[in-house]
């Protein structure tokens, strides 16, 4: 059991490579990917949540590219809340998470403008 967990956290990092790789590509069906990072972070966000906000972090940036700004305002609420501590508060260890939240608001604003 303890060398299938490592296993299985390679394959997920691989998965996620691929799916950022065919995210950036104007030649994949967005809708695929993005149907397939819905089914990977259904699990994740139980099990493992680093890599549920590596996951939906991507997923975000696809709606972002892909003018889905309903479903990138949902994604970035979860994302901004999981950036803070029970309390409400900021989380000083989740620091490089604010920085990467930071750039997908700034990516979103340039798509659909701070008004939309």
């Amino acid at each position: 059991m303890s060398q299938s967990i490592p296993h299985l956290l390679n394959l997920l990092q691989a998965l996620d490579s691929v799916l950022t790789l065919l995210g950036k590509s104007d030649a994949c069906d967005k809708n695929m990917v993005a149907k397939i990072y819905a089914m990977t972070l259904t699990r994740l966000k139980q099990t493992n949540k680093r890599l549920w906000f590596k996951f939906t972090y991507g997923l975000a940036e696809i709606y972002v590219a892909s003018a889905a700004f309903d479903k990138v305002r949902h994604l970035m609420t979860e994302l901004w809340e999981y950036t803070k501590r029970p309390d409400g508060t900021e989380d000083p260890a989740k620091a490089a998470y604010v920085f990467q939240m930071l750039a997908l608001n700034i990516e979103y604003l340039q798509q659909c403008g701070p008004f939309h």
